[in-house]
């Protein structure tokens, strides 16, 4: 039964005997619902197999096959009276009671029965030497519904929720925190789920206080000081994204991540990395999509050894719903999201699920059942074990240099009124003619009027596309009528802006947007994919404009409400394509200034010369743009290569 420490930036294993044995390097599995499926009871085996599966069946299968590690929910998902298996909190942890002058906790309740329950599971797990790593929170808003408060008490500190999760948590660790069972700890689930109908109850900043103050309270409890994970906190795999990667990065995963929690936890799945950025579950995908997922993790890697902590993949894996839908019954993704996890020094990820039962069988999530019975997950089974039996620890690579794409002397400026347009004019050529196209720019802006305007525009006779810049907001349309009509965009939530972080960027986004032949829209921003947006039209829309001239910075739209107002912005290297680029020539050009085969190139550097096969120089007109030195430096960020 091997237990974590993060040590220097690094998980070491340590055996039963207390001495490190090395780096860890394997596949943990999420094995959730043990305690719900025994119905909170140290004897009775409810039952086995894929509809209810059995730690004491499970365990020492695992243990013959080389896992070390499963991930367990300690504590009743509910609160509350449910049908059904969700067991509520008071019935099997206990009813506390409470002062009523300051709410704190006068008796906590605690169940015997509950205690041996947990302790059964931990005994088994040192029999068959697997580790267990033990979230005490299943459902933060148990809690609420446990004591009678609302879910907005968990923003309150002094509630009766709070002062409860805080005696539950010292409880919990004191008990087990020198069981030999216990190989780590995770602070909470899914934490930032909270939410009354539609609205989030908790920001970043109250979440990340309440791990602060769960994590502080395991670790003072924890004489051996295990690592302790931020858990599955239902961050990153949401659609649409709503923050950019630079953003995400250095605000968001710190906040969710904060000490003593000492590893960074993610989880990889369908609308994120393990495919591709922000992709929906029923993206167009080409067939024969393989995971994009290298590029990544070496930047999740990077923020993880700035913090100086691992990073540690709480959670992946896919459905057979969803691999139908990707065309990887042969699991040629998880193969390949494995093999990048070995790439970029990941030590440690768990899959989900395993034995999850018949709830999570609806979508085909269990890979096998602990007997050794094929449930049609065979395939994910064997890639996985194959992993865990080859997996070793490897440092990241040498780390590289990522930048903004900002390495030029001068940008081109403009400054755009209702009166008076300014524009860079790009002749008209037949390479701009192709229905899948791709457009990538850098953009900085210094005055954020409220103006509608064209950033990009290459229409005529109401067929075409336009990226705009609307409230603040990058978006692009697609134009296929006769009459100017908005078709197929991007909407304004799309934009991935926000504030750019105090020193990271200074205002300065790389937006890429990739258009398939039937309106499939793709978002990058700062080699991010933020968005996704899947319309069919009626090809061709682009109806062989070539010969029009493609508009820069054009201003023909404005806020009427805001007559005099001025939009000021800059402008450096647009490229276009006449194929839609992958995430990962998206990544490349941000990482290695790679750009393959463009159609045109226009680095904005002190001249409007097009540096692709075409050659197509541009031209200022009207009361156009004018080049500017540039005063603020590339910020670059340190990523393992």
């Amino acid at each position: 039964m091997p237990y974590i420490r993060v040590i220097d930036g690094v998980m070491q294993e340590f055996d039963e005997t207390g001495m490190n044995v090395g780096p860890v390097a394997t596949i943990a599995l999420n094995s959730y619902s043990y305690l719900e499926r025994r119905q909170w009871n140290k004897t009775t085996k409810v039952g086995t197999g894929p509809n209810n599966p059995d730690y004491t069946d499970d365990l020492p299968f695992l243990h013959a096959q080389g896992y070390k590690y499963v991930q367990v929910m300690m504590a009743p998902f509910s609160g509350a009276v449910k049908e059904g298996a969700y067991f509520n909190w008071g019935a099997v942890v206990g009813e506390p009671k409470f002062n009523t002058s300051n709410n704190s906790v006068s008796d906590p309740g605690f169940k015997d029965s509950y205690w041996d329950a947990v302790k059964a599971l931990l005994d088994c797990a040192v029999a068959n030497k697997i580790g267990v790593i033990a979230c005490p929170f299943w459902r933060v808003n148990a809690i609420c519904e446990m004591v009678g408060e609302s879910f907005t008490a968990l923003t309150d500190a002094n509630s009766k929720t709070r002062n409860y999760m805080r005696v539950f948590a010292a409880a919990f660790v004191a008990r087990f925190g020198r069981h030999a069972g216990v190989a780590a700890w995770m602070a909470n689930q899914e934490i930032l789920n909270v939410a009354v109908g539609d609205v989030p109850v908790l920001n970043y900043d109250t979440a990340s206080a309440i791990l602060k103050e769960t994590a502080t309270i395991i670790r003072a409890n924890d004489p051996l000081g295990r690592m302790i994970s931020s858990g599955n906190a239902g961050i990153v795999h949401r659609y649409p994204k709503t923050e950019s990667l630079d953003w995400y990065t250095s605000v968001v995963i710190p906040k969710m991540n904060p000490d003593p929690i000492d590893c960074i936890c993610e989880n990889l799945f369908i609308n994120n990395e393990y495919v591709s950025s922000a992709m929906a579950a029923d993206a167009n995908t080409p067939a024969g999509f393989v995971t994009s997922s290298l590029g990544y993790l070496k930047c999740m890697q990077a923020v993880a050894a700035a913090l100086k902590k691992p990073y540690f993949v709480g959670s992946f894996g896919v459905s057979t719903v969803q691999e139908k839908t990707y065309n990887d019954s042969d699991q040629t993704n998880l193969k390949a999201l494995l093999a990048n996890m070995g790439k970029t020094g990941v030590q440690l990820a768990a899959f989900w699920v395993w034995n999850g039962g018949m709830p999570m069988e609806k979508e085909g999530w269990n890979v096998l059942t602990g007997s050794g019975t094929d449930n049609g997950r065979i395939q994910a089974y064997n890639a996985l074990t194959a992993a865990n039996n080859s997996w070793e620890y490897n440092r990241a690579d040498p780390v590289i240099t990522r930048s903004r794409a900002l390495f030029y002397r001068q940008v081109l400026q403009f400054s755009a009124s209702r009166i008076s347009d300014c524009y860079f004019n790009i002749p008209g050529a037949d390479a701009y003619a192709s229905a899948d196209f791709s457009v990538s720019f850098t953009i900085r802006q210094i005055d954020f009027a409220d103006v509608t305007r064209e950033i990009i525009a290459n229409t005529s006779g109401g067929r075409g596309w336009k990226v705009l810049e609307a409230m603040k907001s990058h978006h692009l349309q697609l134009w296929s009528g006769i009459t100017a009509t908005n078709d197929n965009g991007l909407g304004s939530n799309d934009s991935g802006r926000g504030s750019p972080p105090p020193g990271l960027d200074s205002g300065w986004i790389r937006c890429t947007y990739t258009v398939k032949h039937d309106g499939a829209i793709s978002f990058y921003a700062n080699d991010f994919l933020l968005a996704q947006q899947s319309k069919n039209m009626s090809p061709p829309f682009l109806n062989n404009i070539a010969k029009t001239p493609i508009m820069v910075g054009r201003q023909r739209q404005w806020d009427v409400q805001s007559p005099g107002a001025t939009a000021t912005w800059q402008m450096s290297d647009l490229i276009l394509y006449d194929r839609v680029l992958t995430a990962q020539e998206v990544f490349d050009y941000g990482v290695y200034r790679k750009v393959d085969r463009p159609v045109g190139r226009w680095t904005l550097d002190g001249d409007l010369k097009d540096s692709s096969v075409n050659a197509n120089t541009g031209l200022l007109n009207g009361n156009h743009g004018v080049a500017v030195a540039q005063k603020t430096p590339p910020v670059f960020v340190a990523i393992p290569g």
